[in-house]
């Protein structure tokens, strides 16, 4: 998937239930603009209250894309994106659902890290 989000201008999770997709940190990686639905898993990740919508509100979800595409992100949103990933746990382990260890989360972080789709260098 990282792949193909060096197409993409926004990257969009309308999840109706938890889990931590790896969608999401590659698009993270990728320094692409997120809205994400406004359930629990999802704000485990420390986004900003913009990037979240009201779950199942299809005019919320319009409204907050329309926005985010006409700005896009700043290159402090970037930076903070970076620091994020360069963390060595970048999300509290309540949002990681499975038989994932910390230390197994952290390789495969550190990976994604490696392989940036140049998503922050992006104008």
């Amino acid at each position: 998937m990282i792949d193909q989000f060096s197409y993409a201008r926004i990257f969009v999770l309308p999840s109706l239930r938890g889990g931590l997709p790896i969608e999401l940190l590659e698009a993270m990686i990728c320094c692409l603009p997120i809205l994400v639905s406004d359930i629990p898993d999802n704000k485990e990740g420390g986004l900003p209250a913009e990037r979240y919508f009201r779950c199942g509100d299809v005019d919320d979800l319009r409204d907050k894309m329309e926005r985010l595409l006409d700005r896009g992100l700043t290159e402090i949103e970037k930076q903070d994106m970076r620091k994020v990933m360069a963390e060595p746990y970048p999300f509290p382990p309540k949002a990681v659902l499975g038989n994932v260890s910390h230390g197994s989360f952290t390789n495969f972080c550190s990976g994604l890290a490696r392989r940036q789709c140049g998503g922050c260098t992006r104008r």
